[in-house]
């Protein structure tokens, strides 16, 4: 008799659906949405407390991105002139954060300034956009920044 048995096919039927499953758990795309996603709410909730921030201290904070961080800072005067002082405090929320591995970046804005984003004692921001894409991914998640303070999130799927 020439053919495969019962058992034969049920075994490379079960291999199939193995290496399948690890390829799924691998690329699974709702993997990099999720973190895309929890990253725009965080970015957007620590662009919100900056805006409070300065209102509180009067001051100008901004917001920069550096390469593979981004950081929040304070125009101060000094001697020397105006410069722009890494914001720090004691409980250490204003920190150098690490953007997540295989998200990025691209900042639009309507005006170049330097740092990147001012949010103004009046609780005004300078308007900008930022979207964010995954690696193998063609998902979008844009951060936009209004003139009058306000943010909102806009998530694209482009499958």
């Amino acid at each position: 008799m020439t053919g495969f048995t019962l058992i034969e096919l049920l075994i490379v039927m079960f291999i199939i659906c193995l290496v399948t499953l690890v390829v799924l758990i691998k690329t699974n795309p709702t993997d990099k949405m999720r973190t895309q996603a929890s990253f725009a709410q965080l970015l957007k909730a620590q662009m919100e407390l900056a805006r409070e921030e300065a209102i509180l201290q009067a001051s100008i904070i901004a917001f920069g991105i550096e390469n593979d961080t981004y950081q929040f800072y304070l125009y101060t005067e000094v001697d020397t002139g105006p410069i722009w002082a890494p914001l720090q405090e004691s409980d250490s929320f204003w920190k150098v954060y690490k953007i997540p591995t295989l998200i990025f970046l691209s900042l639009e804005k309507t005006r170049p300034t330097n740092p990147l984003i001012l949010f103004f004692p009046s609780g005004e921001i300078s308007p900008f956009r930022i979207v964010m894409h995954s690696k193998n991914s063609k998902a979008t998640t844009e951060l936009i920044g209004t003139r009058n303070g306000s943010f909102n999130l806009v998530r694209q799927s482009n499958d």
